[in-house]
């Protein structure tokens, strides 16, 4: 599953969806490209990766179909 252009806020509304704890961080960047402010979530999950990131990619599909941002 491919989605374009993934913010900060569509992950927070995509684990809130799914009723995972989660917990912003909307002021890390990646060190090599310091300059670009993205943010990451941390999640308390139980599962593989792989299998959070295809939740997560479900629930966002679903709630900008539904145009929740």
């Amino acid at each position: 599953m491919c989605i374009d252009r993934v913010t900060l806020e569509d992950l927070i509304n995509a684990c809130k969806f799914l009723h995972l704890v989660c917990e912003a961080e909307p002021d890390k960047r990646y060190p090599r490209t310091w300059y670009y402010v993205y943010g990451r979530i941390r999640v308390r999950y139980d599962g593989s990766k792989n299998s959070l990131l295809r939740e997560l990619a479900k629930a966002i599909r679903i709630l900008r179909s539904r145009g929740i941002k």
